[in-house]
């Protein structure tokens, strides 16, 4: 794979968007697909319009990248890659761009809560945010309009990175108050960071130690206790006498039996309800039933799952669910837990008929359940609603678009006696065969003449559309054959090379006998397949061949061609002038090629030339004081490129700021000082106060400013190859 843009550098805001277009050459000798990605800059900020496209040999594809940065997104130059790699392993293919992002700053304030109730003292948690792409240096001030409260940030001084957060904290401090309802009182924190300003206001709710709300309570209270004082002594002199009843009917407990019927706790003939029970000592708790059995098809027989069994009880008002269960996929169920008695059974679920268990000609019969016991073989027989078999029949690649006939055949698992279903398989390899009988199992069959059919197994629950996982037709083996010439004669020592299921085979034209014959026998079919006929000294040439089911090709011929080629073009600098002196190297071939560009006369033009055709070549081009650059060059059968541009970058950067007064005033003749701790350099702000260093080695620097009555301001500023970094200073 190769890959070309006409870019190599981008200017792109923060918050902006840009476009990169890329054409993406396959330079492999088979079909191939690839994807796009870009090293340099995080991956939500790089999108691609296109991905794993699949390429013909010597094909290309144009796609675009596009660059969203969001507003936090460093300044400077951020010099990036695009990769794209092929699906073969082919080697992988690089762009390398640069992308320039300019300064932004910006400043923000955020409280969370912002308004706090206390009664004289809150504390504020607040976070100072550098919105833009540069830090900032921020001074936090609070300020209270009443001027009774007492409020400090605490730092009051902050440095911001980029995109970054840092936090203060405000304490605010109010006089006591004793009675009365809350009031709010104000406070309004401001930030300054040059020409940034932002403000955020901070209320302190304050409360009274003793509120009217308070008072009210403690009065109401007061009085409800008071009452129930007098209410609690009433109840007492009125019912202390009176016995607390100790038996209950022997109905109230399941399942128990009753003895000594007529008799009170105290032994006293009548003294409790007939068959009651003493209260004192455990009650034998009763034991339900289970009901079990099995749910199968009335037209298979087979069990069906997923059903939901009711038990069901007469009452007044109708009948009434008193428990459910579901059967597991053999169609057995269990009913526990059931109140000894008569129940009615239902059977159903979507897709299937309402069906109640029966043995009868009554539409139900009722089962009893026992108490400690299980009542089974409590089976059911369902009828579905008519089911749908559908999916897709794969016969791999169809040479020349050529249609198969493809037939699918649907027949019931569980009896001969079911007329089999089949249809004809669309052009597109979908099928469906709607209204089975459900539910039920059964097998399709795909066949097809020249393949091996395909059968599989399904089970289809009532009213179910069922997807069938697709089926594949294999076929017998292929072959290709054919001739290679050269001039109109036959040519020996040809390798054809081609892909069988990701692995390369490689056969020879012999140079006697049947010279420039190939065979390339044994390819799975139906296929498509890449044929690439290389040997020193001649161009090469590919073939893409089309093999039906159990085809024999023998007609394919290929003709190859000698030959060179050259590339001509200019170097050009950062001001579109040509650069004399400069180095290309061409790799690509055998070995590399190495130019130097014109000093006179056409400064900057080369021509490069021995080149094989058609071929693939990358063209690296240097020079002093510039940056590198790397283009990649096609050579088809012609042999020739000409009118080439190469344009190299900046190697150097520049450091431009303004000076300014504590109030934010111009200061013009301030003596400005650049240095790296190895050398230096001094400028004199205009009358605008601004200044700039050009011509700057990449790499960080301190810029000290001095004005005339003696402040100073002192900042950083770091440097990148063709980029300007900004310092904008104030004395203090």
């Amino acid at each position: 794979m190769r890959v070309l843009s006409p870019l190599t550098r981008v200017d792109v805001s923060a918050e902006g968007t840009a476009r990169i277009p890329l054409t993406v050459v396959n330079t492999t000798g088979v079909i191939d697909s690839f994807s796009a990605r870009v090293v340099g800059l995080p991956e939500d900020t790089v999108t691609c319009t296109s991905d794993a496209v699949g390429l013909f040999p010597e094909a290309s594809a144009d796609l675009v990248l596009a660059l969203d940065l969001p507003g936090s997104f460093p300044a400077g130059s951020h010099l990036v890659t695009v990769l794209v790699q092929s699906a073969s392993g082919a080697p992988v293919a690089q762009h390398d761009l640069e992308v320039v992002v300019p300064e932004a700053a910006g400043l923000a304030l955020r409280a969370a809560p912002s308004r706090v109730r206390a009664r004289r003292e809150a504390t504020f948690d607040v976070e100072v945010l550098a919105t833009g792409n540069v830090a900032v240096d921020v001074a936090l001030r609070a300020r209270d309009t009443e001027r009774t409260l007492r409020c400090e940030p605490t730092p009051s001084t902050l440095s911001v990175p980029a995109g970054g957060t840092r936090t203060t904290r405000v304490r605010v401090r109010a006089p006591l108050a004793w009675t009365g309802s809350d009031q709010d009182l104000a406070v309004r924190l401001e930030a300054t960071a040059g020409d940034l300003t932002d403000e955020i206001d901070l209320v302190l709710r304050r409360r009274p130690v003793l509120s009217r709300g308070l008072l009210t309570i403690l009065t109401l209270a007061l009085i409800i206790t008071l009452w129930a004082v007098v209410l609690l002594l009433g109840i007492r002199g009125a019912l202390g006498a009176d016995p607390v009843t100790r038996v209950a009917p022997a109905s109230y407990f399941a399942a128990t039996a009753v003895d000594g019927a007529a008799s009170g706790g105290d032994g006293t003939p009548g003294a409790a309800p007939e068959g009651a029970l003493p209260k004192e000592g455990q009650v034998p708790a009763g034991v339900g039933g289970t009901l079990t059995g099995r749910v199968t098809s009335e037209i298979s027989g087979e069990g069906v799952g997923r059903l939901t069994v009711e038990a069901v009880r007469r009452a007044p008002e109708g009948l009434v669910t008193i428990a459910s269960s579901a059967t597991q996929d053999d169609g057995t169920y269990a009913i526990g837990g059931l109140f000894p008695g008569e129940y009615l059974l239902k059977v159903g679920a979507d897709g299937y008929e309402t069906t109640w268990y029966a043995t009868g000609d009554e539409p139900w019969t009722p089962v009893r359940a026992t108490s400690r016991d299980a009542t089974s073989d409590v089976d059911v027989t369902v009828v579905g609603d008519p089911a749908t078999l559908h999916g897709r029949v794969d016969t791999g690649a169809i040479a020349d678009g050529a249609a198969v006939d493809v037939t699918v055949t649907v027949r019931a698992a569980w009896s001969d006696d079911v007329p089999a279903r089949t249809v004809e398989v669309g052009a597109d390899g979908a099928w469906s065969v709607a209204d089975l009988p459900a539910p039920g199992t059964y097998e399709i069959t795909a066949a097809a003449e020249g393949y091996q059919p395909a059968t599989t197994r399904e089970k289809v629950a009532g009213g179910q559309s069922r997807f069938v996982a697709d089926l594949r037709l294999g076929t017998t083996p292929g072959q290709v054959s054919g001739t290679v010439t050269a001039g109109g004669r036959p040519l020996g020592a040809v390798t054809v090379t081609t892909s069988v299921g990701g692995r390369d085979v490689t056969v020879g034209t012999p140079t006697l006998g049947q010279v420039g014959r190939f065979v390339l026998p044994g390819l799975p079919t139906p296929g498509t397949y890449l044929l690439t006929f290389t040997r020193e000294g001649f161009g090469s040439a590919s073939v893409v061949v089309d093999l039906a089911a159990g085809e024999v090709r023998g007609d394919v011929a290929v003709e190859l061609v000698d030959g060179a080629g050259s590339v001509t073009g200019r170097v050009l600098g950062p001001d579109g002038k040509g650069v004399g002196g400069a180095t290309v190297v061409v790799a690509g071939g055998a070995t590399p090629l190495t130019v130097t560009t014109l000093t006179s006369g056409d400064v900057g033009a080369f021509t490069v030339s021995g080149l094989a055709t058609p071929g693939a070549y990358t063209l690296a081009v240097t020079a002093a004081g510039l940056a590198a650059a790397s283009v990649p060059v096609d050579l088809d059968a012609t042999g020739l490129v000409t009118g080439l541009e190469v344009r190299l970058g900046a190697a150097t950067g520049d450091v431009r700021g303004t000076v300014k007064d504590p109030g934010g005033t111009p200061l013009a003749g301030a003596r400005v000082v650049l240095t790296d701790g190895l050398t230096e350099r001094e400028a004199v702000t205009t009358d605008t106060g601004a200044y700039v260093f050009p011509g700057l080695a990449p790499g960080t620097y301190t810029v000290t400013a001095t004005a005339a009555d003696g402040r100073t301001a002192t900042g950083l500023a770091r440097v990148t190859a063709g980029g300007t970094a900004r310092s904008n200073l104030r004395t203090s």
